[in-house]
């Protein structure tokens, strides 16, 4: 798993009439602005070269500045700010005759300004993490047991497993109240 990766799970009724997502990035690339401005990087593509660029906490409506910076070459370029201060951008950090380098994007606006900084291409897969994560992760197995342990402790029967697809598809009960208890849906 690469820095910036995310992974998406979802839970589907058997009638698929009830769907619920989530995505998570275990290795996030986050930078908090001065101010209230954050931006993530999340990688787009395999060979690490495209990215989406999302901010939030900035001044709504107001005009960005964003200057994107790649192995010693940069460029700017303003973008319109949204009703609620978040957006998102997509960037391809690439330059020619390179494999791989640093890159970094920095987005102000009149109150706060944050730069997140990541590397792209070759230079993501000798970062140290892949080594770290393998002298830290247990096994595919252990892992695979432990999922199987959690989803049974829940009251989840197991309608499907590929394990060498690492995949795992879990069968259900929904539990709801009426309105009136105070929430729905679990």
């Amino acid at each position: 798993m690469l820095e910036g990766e995310a992974v998406e799970f979802a839970l589907i009724s058997s009638d698929k009439s009830k769907k619920t997502f989530v995505e998570i990035t275990p290795f996030p690339i986050v930078a908090q602005g001065k101010g209230d401005c954050r931006l993530s990087v999340k990688l787009l593509s395999i060979g690490g070269d495209v990215f989406q660029i999302k901010g939030e906490g900035f001044i709504p409506k107001q005009e960005l500045k964003v200057i994107a910076k790649s192995n010693g070459e940069f460029g700017g370029f303003p973008v319109k700010g949204t009703n609620d201060g978040v957006f998102s951008i997509v960037v391809l950090p690439s330059v020619v005759g390179k494999s791989g380098g640093e890159a970094s994007v920095t987005i102000a606006d009149a109150t706060c300004s944050a730069t997140v900084r990541y590397k792209w291409g070759d230079a993501m897969k000798v970062s140290g993490l892949e080594t770290q994560q393998t002298t830290r992760l247990p096994p595919d197995r252990i892992l695979q047991d432990k999922v199987l342990e959690v989803g049974r402790a829940m009251g989840w029967s197991l309608a499907y497993e590929n394990r060498d697809e690492g995949l795992f598809v879990w069968r259900f009960k929904e539990k709801s109240q009426s309105p009136e208890a105070g929430w729905q849906g679990v």
